[in-house]
């Protein structure tokens, strides 16, 4: 068996983590074992991480301090090393590489950098050490992933590694996201949902970069053009209460449901009707992988790769265009609409999970 260090900042119920989880799950076990590295104590998986084998292992952020971050990591790798054959970063941009540099010096032979978005958060700083680490990328790393052919672009441009990089598919369990149309009708009614409601959803944490408050926006006007819309948001973050704030100073509470963070967003997506998700930027949201092989129609911004079309009933619009232009767009595309089955267009597009989990098992073990 060979252990591998996945570094990332918690293991709740984001995007990133529920694809290392879907693999995790799928993976054999017996050859190849995951652990984790994070900064967060809080994780939602970590019971479940613990029953497959794992370990979660914390230590501080960097934002506490860079010295410090550097310490524990070097503390960590001096405890560690001889357990761990491969280390894989999951990261945003190339801002804090550090992790792989220790690997380096204590000798793991596999170094993994996995590129999960197309833009980032933070100062200009940030920024700065983005570029300056795509400089020495090669020296440091020895793998190069990304999410999405935007995500490869923002990370691995201009460094010399871009041809050697690869896209690695944020693979989900089909069987869990299957179309069901007597499951409709039990969620639906669970959720309070009237035979002739349209509901809308949005699966994400509630950040900046998410853009609900142009979500709520959109449905303001979708509830102009028909009274039946109800929008369920699941997820939760730091701009939840500013957001039920603008609900409320709209009148519109009584048609907006904040579900929290959920484990059973699959059970959820089968009473839905359709996925809202203009983000500012994304790499590749599992959410609309997760969407689509549940057969929900989709919108989206166009600042999201093409790569998340995996479905016909997905349209990506431009976020210069106004709230009622989005309305409009998504109240037409529900017209007449009727649910199916999407396992096999998944499974031909490449996003299984056992596909994709087969290919980095591959990997791991090489």
């Amino acid at each position: 068996m060979i252990r591998v260090l996945h570094v990332l900042g918690a293991m709740n119920m984001g995007g990133i983590e529920s694809f290392i989880m879907n693999t995790y799950r799928v993976i054999d076990r017996n050859r190849v074992q995951f652990d984790f590295l994070v900064n967060d104590e809080e994780n939602k998986y970590a019971q479940e991480i613990e029953e497959l084998g794992g370990h979660i292992y914390f230590i501080p952020p960097r934002n506490r301090g860079i010295k410090a971050y550097k310490t524990n990591i070097d503390r960590f790798f001096t405890e560690h090393r001889e357990e761990f054959q491969a280390v894989h970063l999951h990261a945003a941009s190339l801002s804090s590489v550090y992790v792989l540099v220790a690997a380096k010096r204590y000798h793991i032979r596999t170094r993994i950098i996995h590129a999960h978005s197309t833009s980032i958060k933070g100062s200009k700083l940030h920024y700065v050490l983005h570029i300056f680490n795509k400089l020495r990328l090669k020296k440091i790393a020895t793998h190069y992933f990304a999410c999405s052919d935007k995500a490869q672009h923002w990370m691995f441009d201009y460094t010399g590694r871009f041809a050697k990089s690869e896209v690695i598919n944020n693979g989900i369990l089909m069987k869990d996201f299957a179309y069901d149309e007597k499951k409709r009708g039990e969620i639906r009614k669970q959720l309070g949902i009237e035979s002739d409601e349209i509901a809308i959803c949005h699966v994400g944490s509630l950040t900046k970069v998410k853009n609900q408050s142009f979500l709520i926006d959109i449905f303001l006007q979708l509830k102009t053009i028909n009274p039946h819309y109800k929008l369920f948001m699941i997820g939760d973050g730091p701009l939840k209460s500013q957001l039920q704030e603008k609900i409320e100073s709209l009148k519109i509470e009584d048609s907006v449901t904040f579900l929290g963070i959920r484990k059973d967003v699959h059970r959820l997506m089968q009473g839905f009707d359709c996925m809202v998700f203009p983000s500012l930027f994304e790499g590749l949201p599992v959410a609309l992988v997760e969407a689509q092989a549940s057969d929900l129609q989709v919108i989206c911004s166009d600042t999201i790769s093409g790569m998340a079309k995996i479905s016909d009933d997905t349209t990506f619009l431009s976020l210069s265009l106004s709230a009622s232009d989005w309305a409009r767009e998504i109240d037409k595309k529900l017209e007449g609409r009727k649910r199916k089955d999407n396992t096999e267009l998944i499974q031909k597009k490449g996003f299984s999970c056992d596909t994709v989990t087969k290919k980095l098992e591959k990997i791991y073990l090489d």
